[in-house]
């Protein structure tokens, strides 16, 4: 997705040999913001399944639990970004973002 991101770029500005991509109309965009982080607390708090970057998630629905077995709870519906399993205690372990329409 980055790659394909960044030939529609070079040819969106003339910067290579490629047809200029084709626009996107505003109904089919969505746009997040990054509401929350959250950090997860020991080594051995685990995700609850394979989460991937822009998977949605529900209000409530486990995320994950931590290492003395308390769910971790999605505070609101959105996606989750950058989850990342193999963080260490007291570093960034996801993002829940929603959805943004004002942008």
């Amino acid at each position: 997705m980055a790659y394909r991101a960044i030939l529609n770029t070079l040819a969106f500005l003339g910067m290579i040999d490629a047809p200029p991509p084709e626009p996107v109309s505003p109904e089919q965009m969505e746009t997040l913001s990054m509401v929350a982080v959250y950090d997860k607390q020991h080594a051995d708090d685990q995700f609850s399944r394979a989460w991937a970057s822009f998977d949605p998630v529900r209000q409530g629905e486990e995320i994950g639990r931590r290492v003395d077995g308390t769910p971790v709870l999605a505070e609101f519906a959105g996606r989750i970004l950058f989850p990342d399993a193999a963080a260490g205690a007291h570093s960034e372990w996801y993002y829940l973002t929603h959805v943004n329409p004002s942008f």
